[in-house]
């Protein structure tokens, strides 16, 4: 299905720009096909087959790209590295799943892998990326014998966070791909766009859902590293007509210290988020600096995609919930500690045709998240309200009892991060003799504000948020930490909370 859509998008519309590179070459549909031919030949020449798994190493660029096509060229499963990653941290990823092949740029750190280290230079510029593979494709002529449709052939491997222990392999194929992309699209061609190529290119979001951007003939700008401010000037020069990111991302480029002289985003149609919480205050404050609809999308990295609130939804939809099951797509809510059961506000259960299926060579692992009756579980804890949108709560590992009750700190950040001196707020929990637990609110002031103390904080949202969920203390930190795939880093929050503790006894 990724292939076939390259395929299509080139006959359709050959020369239009899918891809415009971080110096400015713009990549057609028709160059993507040409160059993933040429790219599949030469890892074929490598020894590449079908079935095999190759780790990508490579920056997020057209090296990236090309590898990736061509892996789908051949059948071979593309499995990314995240370059925001360490190296220790990537090989950590490749010792899990054991890949057949590594593509690298940087060969020497790969050396203790063996001959199966396919080395090669990646470049911003089409016509420098990959010269090693595209030129061995001399030795068999510029083509490849089709391939068998196949819907159960995987094409993907997409690690997990890691935020609940060590990052995990899912796996999608060729028919979750045609799932999300109709998710996605709803079967619309060629309704054009500009957008920056916002996350990594190993995130499940540019992995999956590849072809539904070749099909909506969406362009996309890359970029060396994603900053608030060099996002914002991109706005205002290119023209996009999409905002899109993760929360983080989204709340970074509404900062006020960046909108003393507001740039110009006129050309901003819609602002797209999702893969992580999102309070009321950023999404409304993102509407009113862009001057466009928001939506609020839901989807983890084992089930593709799940809800989302629509563009042309009441503002209120994506400020309190994450909307509607997206197309083809059954919630539901049930026991995190018996699945089986369903229950009004517990864990999100997802089954879908666009749901991973399964880690990537291990069974045991599969089975704790992919129930008997095909719902995957995600973790997640929420709720359906009145008018049936999903509601998040937080991570069935982030809550925690103080004192016989459940405090999950989603709902208590959405309300303390409205407070006018506060940036950015997370409440973790640290031990305590009386209550079992308690809540610590970790937070980062706006520019020239000072940090409110735990009674003032209080104060100011006793009316929220009954007492058993308010913090019993404030820290101030410069920046919250988040992992490499921008979500908070709550176990590093967690050793900050514990650290100032100590230091007050």
């Amino acid at each position: 299905m990724l292939i076939a859509s390259v395929r299509a998008a080139a006959q359709r519309r050959g020369k239009h720009p899918v891809f415009v590179t971080q110096t400015g070459e713009s990549i057609s549909a028709g160059d993507l096909l040409g160059g993933a031919t040429a790219t599949a030949v030469g890892l074929a020449e490598a020894g590449v087959s079908e079935r095999d798994l190759v780790a990508i190493d490579l920056p997020s660029d057209v090296g990236y790209l090309l590898t990736y096509l061509g892996c789908a060229s051949l059948g071979a499963v593309a499995a990314g590295l995240n370059r925001r990653l360490t190296h220790s941290e990537r090989a950590d990823l490749v010792d899990g799943v054991e890949p057949d092949w590594i593509v690298t740029d940087t060969p020497e750190l790969w050396r203790h892998k063996g001959p199966h280290i396919i080395p090669v230079t990646t470049s911003a510029h089409p016509d420098e990326a990959l010269l090693e593979l595209r030129s061995a494709s001399s030795g068999r002529g510029n083509s490849l014998p089709p391939l068998p449709p196949d819907p159960d052939r995987p094409v993907a491997v997409v690690f997990t966070s890691g935020t609940t222990g060590r990052p995990k392999a899912a796996v999608f194929g060729e028919s979750q791909i045609e799932a999300i992309t109709l998710a996605d699209t709803g079967g619309a061609l060629d309704i054009g766009g500009r957008v920056i190529a916002a996350t990594s290119f190993a995130h499940v979001g540019f992995m999956t859902k590849l072809a539904g951007n070749l099909a909506l003939g969406t362009t996309m700008f890359m970029i060396d590293r994603w900053r608030a401010r060099n996002v914002l000037r991109a706005v205002e020069d290119l023209g996009l007509t999409a905002v899109t990111g993760v929360p983080t991302q989204i709340a970074l480029m509404v900062r006020d210290e960046l909108w003393v002289t507001p740039p110009d985003v006129t050309s901003v149609r819609a602002i797209i988020t999702g893969g992580g919480p999102l309070t009321p205050d950023v999404a409304r404050l993102a509407r009113q600096r862009f001057g466009a609809p928001l939506s609020n999308r839901y989807s983890s990295t084992e089930t593709g995609v799940i809800s989302a609130t629509a563009l042309d939804a009441p503002a209120e939809d994506a400020e309190v919930s994450v909307g509607f099951p997206r197309t083809g797509v059954t919630i539901e809510i049930r026991d995190p500690d018996d699945p089986a059961r369903p229950t009004v506000e517990g864990e999100v259960c997802v089954r879908s045709a666009a749901c991973m299926s399964g880690y990537y060579d291990d069974p045991a692992a599969t089975a704790e998240v992919l129930l008997p009756d095909g719902f995957i579980r995600t973790r997640d804890l929420g709720a359906f309200d009145p008018q049936g949108r999903l509601a998040l709560l937080g991570r069935t590992g982030d809550s925690f009892i103080r004192g016989g009750y459940n405090l999950h700190p989603a709902q208590i950040e959405a309300v303390l991060c409205a407070h006018p001196d506060l940036a950015a707020v997370a409440i973790v929990p640290v031990p305590d003799a009386v209550m079992g637990t308690v809540p610590v609110a970790v937070v980062v002031t706006r520019p020239g504000r000072t940090a409110p103390t735990a009674s003032d904080l209080n104060g100011w949202a006793s009316a929220q948020l009954s007492k058993d969920k308010l913090p019993v203390e404030v820290i101030a930190i410069d920046e919250l930490p988040y992992t490499a795939m921008n979500k908070l880093d709550r176990s590093q929050l967690t050793r900050v909370a514990c650290k100032a503790q100590l230091s007050h006894e």
